[in-house]
């Protein structure tokens, strides 16, 4: 279980939610980041259909998957790959902001 749930974070993760997006047509796209990665919010998940945006399926479910790990190998692979996504989104929201 705990490999599957690493699929879904970093690069890896990162790659699925936006080609998830684009494929299915998520009503907003690749979305806008009105949340700070560092403490998202727990946004629902939809379970009719793709989630509004791929930025929301970070906050309705990727950024929450750390929390599901109970190995210390697990763990320590989720922590960077968490990490990895927060700064991936700090990123986007800076180039989709102009700053960067």
């Amino acid at each position: 279980m705990e490999a599957d749930l690493l699929d879904a974070m970093g690069a890896r993760g990162i790659a699925r939610a936006f080609a998830f997006a684009a494929f299915y047509g998520s009503p907003e796209g690749l979305g806008i980041l009105d949340w700070d990665p560092e403490d998202p919010p727990r946004l629902e998940m939809n379970l009719n259909g793709p989630d509004p945006s791929a930025v929301y399926h970070f906050a309705s479910k990727l950024l929450h998957l750390r929390d599901r790990f109970s190995s210390r190998i697990g763990r320590r692979l989720a922590e960077e790959r968490h990490r990895y996504m927060v700064e991936f989104l700090k990123r986007y929201a800076a180039e989709m902001e102009g700053r960067a």
